[in-house]
């Protein structure tokens, strides 16, 4: 339940690119776990800027 949480917030900085960053959390997470996930979020926070 915590990592809802934290997906939450993030979600919240996100915005609109939710259900892309959803998308690529989940790929993402599964080739390599968390380290990605946060490279991840970075790359699509640039692209939403």
């Amino acid at each position: 339940m915590s990592y809802n949480t934290c997906k939450k917030g993030r979600l919240d900085k996100i915005g609109s690119f939710y259900p892309l960053y959803l998308k690529s959390r989940t790929v993402r997470n599964l080739h390599t776990g968390k380290p990605t996930t946060v490279s991840s979020s970075k790359r699509i926070r640039f692209r939403s800027l």
